[in-house]
């Protein structure tokens, strides 16, 4: 990684919604460019590969990792990240970043799809580790939420199942409902009108998340499969145990 030494004048593009406090800032890339910390990082090994120099800014320059942080997609894909995820990431050696497109439509998916001109990213020995939900392209907008609008709110703060509910959220939400709440819309609500315990089996739901192809696929299919190091059997087993008791009567706290 190498820290530039100036001020990097980058493609006019539309400004990155920064919310804290309710207040929106936009940022032009630009002034995103000028804020001192940016630095250069290495983004060709990614899932989408970026480039070998891609201009970053570190997120807690925007924005303070004590909070709970939404990050928006200009395709609809949102991600919630609490701060326990950010302490988590970063005792594993992940830093993240605000990723800056410096021409415009540089990045692009295989098949030709705009990915930029923003995009959150990580960097470090433990980013490799990072779920592929934790890396938004097309990024549009960063909200800092108070502590009321943490992701988990609906979920338990504690107890049994508060382990499966913060997996839940973090590796599931972005892309599926549960119960009507949340953003995600790529996927079905998993728990209603039925609980998705009442119709899948345990093997079912396993083998669905490792590896969705293996067990339906269809044309307009999204849903990619999260390997062990993605998400380990604890945190699976955790979320299954979670979805379980949301589907029967026992209370969860």
């Amino acid at each position: 990684m190498a820290l530039f030494a100036c001020t990097v004048h980058v493609a006019q593009a539309a400004p990155l919604s920064i919310v804290r406090d309710g207040q929106d800032t936009p940022r032009t890339a630009d002034a995103l460019a000028g804020l001192p910390g940016h630095a250069t990082l290495d983004l060709s090994a990614t899932t989408e590969p970026l480039g070998h120099a891609v201009m970053a800014l570190p997120l807690d320059a925007l924005l303070s990792l004590d909070k709970p942080l939404k990050f928006t997609a200009s395709d609809g894909f949102s991600v919630n990240l609490t701060p326990a995820l950010f302490q988590d990431a970063a005792r594993r050696g992940a830093r993240p970043w605000i990723a800056i497109e410096q021409s415009p439509h540089s990045w692009q998916t295989r098949d030709g799809q705009d990915l930029g001109p923003y995009a959150l990213v990580w960097s470090g020995p433990g980013a490799s580790a990072i779920p592929r939900e934790r890396w938004v392209d097309r990024l549009v907008a960063v909200v800092s939420q108070p502590d009321a609008a943490d992701p988990a709110m609906l979920l338990p703060k504690a107890g049994a199942h508060h382990a499966g509910a913060v997996a839940f959220v973090t590796n599931c939400l972005p892309c599926h409902r549960l119960k009507g709440q949340g953003d995600g819309d790529k996927g079905p609500d998993l728990g209603k009108p039925v609980n998705v315990t009442r119709y899948i089996t345990r093997a079912g739901f396993t083998a669905i998340v490792r590896n969705p192809g293996s067990v339906r696929s269809w044309p307009a299919q999204r849903m990619e499969g999260f390997p062990e190091e993605a998400l380990s059997r604890k945190d699976l087993d955790a979320i299954w145990a979670y979805l379980k008791a949301l589907g029967s009567s026992t209370p969860l706290h």
